[in-house]
């Protein structure tokens, strides 16, 4: 009970504000939001199905 007591005790300057300073907090903030955006991002890209296209390449010059 008392290495858990121990923890609570190290975590509560950082929900009270007296270990970080609030630009601090902002920043980390905004770096895991950016982070959890562009996650999500790249997992719903959907792929485009490939379509085949056909066309005529010849060489006006070499027909003549």
């Amino acid at each position: 009970m008392g290495q858990k007591a121990a923890i609570v005790q190290s975590l509560v300057p950082l929900f009270t504000g007296k270990l970080m300073s609030r630009s601090a907090l902002i920043l980390i903030i905004l770096a895991v939001i950016i982070i959890g955006g562009a996650v999500y991002l790249s997992n719903s890209a959907t792929e485009v199905p490939t379509t085949r296209m056909e066309q005529d390449v010849t060489n006006e010059a070499l027909a003549q």
